[in-house]
């Protein structure tokens, strides 16, 4: 090859990922990276006839996407190592099959893409052992294009995590030079807790408690000030990230075609069991939505094909979620909804191609595990307000929402109840009411009463045996709430069955060895059921017309507009970071520190 073909393969080559180890950000993420072999971290050093597999959830290529979104059919395999090492090729999915590679420290040995889902090499050391430095994946598209993606964190007193984050970010980064240019973070800082210093290598934004919404659309602001971003990657603050992750995303952005929407959310590892997905995209239906790929183990193979194949997506959760510049530009900000499912109605208003691809992943912590009665307020709220500002809600979908609240009773969750028609009554208030509690922070409630687990579980009597009676029955009589009690149950916060509380006494919600004693009351029921009905009545009067208000507001309330305008009116409380903001400039607009 002469010189001048060799140097436009050069330019035409895109590392597409790295061979990745433990960083040691979660227990038990070993599995996720590398098997087969002791050592866990580079240099890997491998013993004669030793083996290291990387047919792992972060180690695996998945070739069938690289066919569809790139039209790429050949891929590239550089290994860097001494001694004698022996790398097969493993094709995985419906036509499995497997190849030896000639391979050369340092040289591309080429791999022809055939049908097939994923991609994996094992590498086992010859005679005298071999020692492994690295490698990665490269490919040869006809067509690249720049990508400078800008990573928007909301962090609120998590000072620790965040601090972690930014420093292993900023170290990747350092030995990473395929990224210069190519990515900047930016944490904005609802609690206004942090310094410049804190998180060196980052723009800084001290914001008021906005929650996820504010938070996100201040740092998507900031974002998309900056000409050079074409991306935009949301992540949450506990959520823990493997920086490899943001070099994918720049490389599959960089090879997909630049008209074609694509988004890429990342799949949620549960970080209680960091083998499982908890979700990897969602699909939305009208007043609820579901979970796609719930409780895939990705320890094995079969796991990972099952994620590969995962279904369309209408949004994608803020743990990870990456758009195109072109998208808020056509779509906005997301909307002042302060925190839960505002991620739900920003992904479903984009109506984009969320694409789910192995090895973009991210651990969080599990819904369940940080339960708040809270919650319920939000939920109900927002989700109301985006069925109406996707327009795609009916009266039907309406009636289906008011069941909730009487299900949260039947189960003695009178808190939470309670707080769902809290969050129906500020919604038949329409968007101005309900956008303008953007600025008052989260709502106050009282909290359920959290005890160890077995002390919880101590106080419980044992369940009778009952026939459970039909619906209509239970209704009747409350779910037997008229009738005497038949003991106690044990159960966690995820159980909505009726029936599995009729005639309950007392309810214990248990999770993680902690929980809450819940006690039924005939007074507190009649109350929920009372307020229900009447705001049920109300609100089938009002939806016609409020279904059109909230979706004529939708234009004011996503835009850059709104939210500078609405910042710039609580300028009043300037943070008491300014006086560590050496080496920083304050943005002329907001309060924002920069290298």
């Amino acid at each position: 090859m002469g010189d001048e073909a060799q140097e436009h393969a050069r330019l035409k080559e895109t590392v597409l990922q790295h061979l990745t180890l433990p960083k040691g950000l979660v227990d038990g993420e070993r599995g996720l990276y590398v098997r087969g072999c002791e050592g866990a971290s580079f240099p890997l050093h491998l013993r004669e006839g030793e083996t290291a597999d990387f047919r792992t959830h972060f180690n695996l290529i998945p070739i069938r996407k690289l066919r569809e979104l790139a039209g790429i059919d050949s891929i590239d395999l550089v290994l860097d190592f001494e001694g004698d090492i022996a790398v097969e090729a493993c094709f995985l999915g419906e036509a499995e099959r497997t190849e030896s590679l000639r391979i050369q420290s340092g040289v591309p040995s080429r791999i022809d893409i055939p049908e097939g889902s994923l991609l994996g090499i094992s590498a086992t050391a010859g005679k005298n052992g071999a020692t492994l430095a690295g490698g990665r994946f490269t490919v040869h598209p006809e067509k690249t294009k720049y990508v400078k993606l800008a990573l928007v964190v909301t962090t609120f007193r998590h000072e620790r995590i965040t601090e972690a984050k930014a420093a292993a970010i900023s170290d990747f980064l350092s030995g990473c030079p395929e990224t210069d240019g190519h990515l900047s973070v930016i944490i904005v800082d609802n609690g206004r807790t942090l310094s410049p210093d804190d998180v060196p290598g980052c723009i800084l934004i001290p914001n008021e408690n906005l929650g996820g919404s504010g938070g996100f659309a201040r740092g998507m602001v900031e974002a998309m000030g900056d000409g050079d971003v074409t991306h935009i990657a949301l992540n949450d603050d506990d959520a823990v990230l493997d920086p490899e992750v943001l070099f994918r995303t720049v490389s599959w952005f960089s090879i997909i075609p630049p008209d074609s929407g694509v988004c890429i959310g990342g799949a949620m590892l549960n970080l209680d069991r960091p083998t499982v997905v908890h979700e990897a995209g969602a699909t939305y239906h009208q007043w609820y939505f579901l979970w796609n790929n719930h409780e895939i183990d990705v320890s094995g193979i079969d796991g990972n094909l099952e994620l590969d194949r995962s279904k369309k997506a209408d949004y994608s959760g803020w743990w990870y979620f990456a758009l195109p510049r072109e998208l808020v530009e056509k779509n906005g900000y997301p909307l002042p909804l302060f925190f839960k499912d505002d991620d739900v109605e920003y992904g479903v208003r984009l109506g984009a191609d969320v694409e789910i691809i192995p090895g973009i992943s991210v651990w969080h912590p599990s819904y369940l595990s940080k339960y708040s009665d809270v919650n319920a307020y939000y939920y109900v709220r927002n989700m109301l307000v985006l069925g109406c500002t996707t327009g795609d809600m009916t009266g039907d979908d309406l009636e289906r929402i008011f069941d909730k609240p009487l299900v949260e009773a039947a189960g003695y969750r009178y808190l939470s109840a309670d707080l769902m028609l809290r969050g129906i009554e500020d919604f038949l208030k329409g968007p101005d009411a309900v956008f303008s509690l953007m600025g008052e922070g989260m709502i106050q409630s009282e909290d359920p009463v959290f005890e160890d687990g077995p002390s919880v579980e101590a106080r419980l009597r044992p369940r009778k045996s009952v026939r459970t009676r039909g619906r209509a029955f239970r209704i009747l009589t409350l779910n037997g709430l008229l009738l005497p009690s038949a003991g106690d149950v044990e159960t966690d916060f995820i159980e909505t069955r009726t029936e599995f509380f009729y005639r309950a006494g007392k309810a214990a919600y248990v999770k993680n060895g902690r929980g809450c004693l819940c006690e039924r009351s005939l007074r507190r029921t009649l109350s929920i059921v009372w307020r229900t009905l009447r705001l049920r009545s109300k609100a089938r009067k009002a939806f016609p017309r409020l279904k059109e208000e909230y979706a004529d507001s939708l234009e004011k309330y996503s835009s850059r507009e709104f939210w500078k305008s609405f910042w710039k009116e609580r300028t009043d409380v300037l943070p008491d970071v300014r006086a560590s903001s050496a080496g920083f400039r304050i943005d002329p607009e907001f309060d924002t520190y920069k290298n």
